[in-house]
């Protein structure tokens, strides 16, 4: 009888060693998480690793530094910034380029090409790609099919061109009236408003086989920092999160939203230290995915934002805390040196540490899946995008519906002066504003009018006097810049009409402006849509996104 067990053990042991050695790629054909399995078994330290690193790179095209990542390293993510894509045709090259050297590698895995491609006032790749009006827009017109259409839209730009990952939607909500980071990037000051939303524009963007990446967990939305340059300190408590920043997560996860950007926020009345949450494992293991019950994969914003920072701590010993945490991709930009030390460091860790060899193996493992299943069949992103293909986008009806969004948006909330048709030129008007589009568009609606730029300090000295020689000023506020100079015009006794684009919160500091229109982009779009709504020739039903009696 012993015997017969033992000659089953030996057979078991075989059977299992040809299993595991048998020689596998992405591509072969095997259940995806069967092959995921296989895969991982067979990965060195550096494989594993590779995949749980995404690492921007400098200049637009390829260079022997990105090849060395991806040939050497087995990198497996790219992030694309602004200053990567000044020039698509170079971008594209270089992105069609990364995927030939991963596909060289012996598993064949291809990379993840991330951007963050929001719509409206955040988005890294122009050029050719379409500026929507963006998320506060959305909210005005509480239109899913709206959300859900600019999901596709984005998502189908992106595709042409290599992107297979999107930094997007931005489910903040828009609680603080400060909070300039996040403003017109927000759907609403309304969690279940914004959580609708979301879903409809990952429904969209999941469409085009885009990867989804809700942002920015568990709510940037709720402070008046900007996690680029410091840590942001929020007093919220868990039952505070509950009852605002994490609807739109509860729902997107019902949803199954394959991934989530962790914040870089501190939140000392949940952990009871100072921290970012994105190095917490009380946020990212026990909320995030064991409360919470998210299955896809962890990202953290970027780890060289000063939020993230540690007194004491090496770039390698944040990612390593990152990596505990229960993040499963670590994004690091900067420079090749930073990147070095980072590998180095947890390369070392990786070989004496067994937990966190563990937790990169579980962390590889979530990523391969999420490749094998947005990144294989029909219908996936290519891999091998061409330069030919730009001249396609904008796609076929693509300026309409951004057009037709743009003015479903526009929101009436102050109206003594609306509209203002002044069709017999008995006015003299002057248009002021920062931005040439804003000045050219409203030459087009009413041509007899004259123009004050804002440019520096010094003009605003001048803007008060000159506007009491005109009947009419029709003002372009967009910042707290353009409030200061709107603030010089309290005793002017014309008409005065407030033309407000990007976030509307400035309102509220405006008692005695008595005309006020909200736009929300700051595209030509959005300003052809306020003045087309003032001038009286479209309907403006937009309806006003924020709840300033409920806003901090």
């Amino acid at each position: 009888m012993l015997k017969k067990h033992i000659i089953i053990t030996i057979l078991i042991s075989i059977f299992a060693q040809n299993i595991y050695s048998q020689e596998v790629d992405f591509y072969s054909e095997l259940p995806n998480k069967e092959l995921s399995d296989l895969i991982i078994s067979q990965m060195s330290d550096e494989e594993l690793l590779g995949q749980v690193l995404m690492f921007s790179y400098e200049g637009d095209r390829v260079s022997a530094e990105n090849l060395y990542w991806v040939k050497t390293k087995s990198l497996g993510s790219i992030k694309i910034f602004g200053w990567n894509a000044t020039s698509l045709y170079n971008m594209v090259r270089t992105i069609s380029r990364l995927q030939e050297e991963a596909k060289n590698k012996r598993f064949k895995i291809p990379l993840l090409i991330a951007t963050d491609q929001e719509g409206g006032w955040v988005q890294h790749i122009r050029g050719n790609l379409s500026t929507t009006p963006g998320n506060l827009s959305l909210g005005a017109t509480g239109n899913l099919i709206d959300s859900y259409n600019t999901g596709v839209l984005i998502g189908n730009e992106l595709k042409t061109i290599g992107i297979n990952m999107n930094f997007a939607p931005t489910v903040d909500i828009y609680q603080n009236k400060n909070a300039d980071v996040i403003g017109p990037r927000s759907f609403s000051s309304d969690p279940v408003l914004a959580a609708n939303l979301s879903v409809a524009f990952f429904k969209g963007l999941d469409k085009t086989r885009v990867i989804t990446t809700a942002k920015h967990f568990p709510g940037h939305g709720n402070t008046d920092k900007d996690s680029h340059g410091t840590l942001p300190i929020i007093k919220s408590t868990l039952d505070d999160l509950y009852k605002n920043d994490l609807i739109p997560y509860q729902l997107l996860f019902k949803e199954s939203v394959p991934a989530v950007m962790m914040g870089h926020l501190g939140f000392p009345n949940i952990t009871k230290t100072i921290e970012a949450a994105s190095l917490s494992k009380e946020f990212v293991t026990d909320l995030l995915k064991e409360e919470m019950g998210f299955k896809g994969v962890a990202i953290t914003d970027d780890l060289f934002m000063h939020g993230a920072r540690v007194d004491g701590l090496t770039f390698a010993d944040e990612c390593k805390l990152a990596l505990l945490a229960g993040n499963d991709i670590l994004l690091v930009s900067k420079t090749a040196r930073f990147h070095q030390q980072i590998w180095d460091g947890l390369l070392k860790d990786m070989k004496s540490d067994q937990e966190l060899k563990n937790r990169v193996i579980d962390a590889a493992t979530k990523v391969l899946r999420l490749k094998l299943e947005y990144l294989k069949g029909e219908g996936s992103v290519t891999l091998n995008p061409q330069v030919s293909d730009i001249k396609n986008i904008p796609f076929d009806g693509t300026d309409e519906f951004i057009q037709s969004q743009a003015a479903r948006s526009i929101t009436v909330v102050k109206d003594k002066n609306f509209p203002y048709i002044n069709a017999d030129n008995s006015d003299s008007v002057l248009l002021i504003s920062n931005y040439n589009r804003f000045m050219t568009i409203g030459k087009e609606f009413y041509p007899e009018a004259k123009r004050t730029w804002i440019i520096d300090p010094e003009t605003f000295k001048n803007v008060k006097d000159t506007a009491n020689y005109f009947d009419t000023v029709i003002f372009c506020l967009t910042s707290k810049t353009n409030l200061r100079v709107l603030e010089t015009l309290k005793e002017y006794k014309g008409k005065l009409i407030v033309l407000s684009f990007l976030t509307p919160v400035y309102l509220d500091e405006l008692p005695w402006v008595d005309t006020f229109i909200a736009a929300y982009g700051q595209g030509e779009e959005s300003m052809r849509g306020a003045f087309s709504a003032l001038k009286g020739f479209t309907p403006a039903n937009g309806t006003f996104p924020l709840n300033f009696k409920e806003m901090e």
